[in-house]
């Protein structure tokens, strides 16, 4: 049963993973063929692309993945909560209390990840960016000898992010 079950919510959670990834790459192509020509002199062909392909993967995942863990994880505790009360109330309590300073400090720690993995991301989209400009022209960058400056920039940059 549990294997059945477990493979059930597998499927029904791929499934509208897909739902979610589709409505959102064809709400984000659609929105961005509608910008005016400035928006495009200003952005990359491939950080567009990027940001189709692979940021609109990582929101999909997230989205799907994490209501499905959550709700995995809140039923365990409703239940790990309800046998802790039923074998002893005063160590539930207990339990409940010490859960209390770790609520108040995750809050400040999701903040602290998101921000860090906003700069992580355009760290990466910038190094992205300047490894497809570079390849692109790779005549130029050849013709000038500029192969070291090029690999040690994009290089730092993909320490930076490291």
């Amino acid at each position: 049963m549990g294997a059945f079950f477990g493979a059930a919510r597998n499927y029904m959670f791929g499934l509208a993973s897909e739902r979610v990834g589709r409505y959102i790459r064809i709400n984000f192509f659609s929105t961005t063929l509608k910008k005016d020509i400035a928006f495009f002199d200003e952005r990359k062909t491939g950080d567009l692309l990027s940001r189709l392909q692979s940021d609109t993967l990582i929101v999909q995942n997230g989205i799907t993945t994490n209501v499905a863990m959550f709700l995995k994880c809140l039923m365990n505790i409703i239940g790990i909560f309800v046998v802790l009360f039923i074998v002893s109330w005063r160590n539930g309590l207990v339990t409940i209390a010490s859960m209390l300073p770790i609520s108040i400090v995750m809050p400040i720690y999701n903040r602290l990840i998101r921000f860090t993995m906003q700069k992580y991301q355009k760290i990466k989209a910038d190094a992205s960016a300047q490894a497809s400009e570079n390849l692109s022209n790779i005549k130029t960058v050849k013709s000038f000898a500029n192969e070291d400056y090029t690999y040690n920039s994009y290089a730092n940059l993909i320490d930076t992010s490291f």
